[in-house]
């Protein structure tokens, strides 16, 4: 599947996290969890614009959920260990041979 973002590229250093950000992340990993059968993630915290401060939790539980939907279809994490120690592009090659996204 292919996903649009509001804001693209985010650049280290010069984007500023916001809400946008991880409502589109949530939105697009609820999207693959459907694709899988998969029920909405229950989202711990809600998002408050000039409110909440975004945490590094916000983001593992994006992965969290994303992991189930991995899971779901079967992925092996030798994927997300290559991903860790290699370029993206040999991350999605990886996934694709396993099956792990959407073409």
């Amino acid at each position: 599947m292919a996903y649009t973002w509001t804001e693209s590229p985010i650049l280290f250093g010069s984007t500023t996290v916001k809400k946008t950000h991880i409502d589109e992340l949530r939105t697009n990993t609820n999207t693959e969890r459907g694709a899988r059968a998969l029920g909405n993630y229950s989202w711990a915290a809600t998002i408050t614009q000039n409110v909440t401060i975004i945490l590094a939790s916000h983001f593992t539980e994006v992965r969290t959920a994303l992991n189930q939907a991995y899971d779901a279809n079967h992925c092996d994490t030798v994927c997300t260990t290559h991903y860790s120690t290699n370029k993206a592009s040999n991350y999605s090659n990886c996934a694709l041979n396993f099956g792990c996204f959407s073409k």
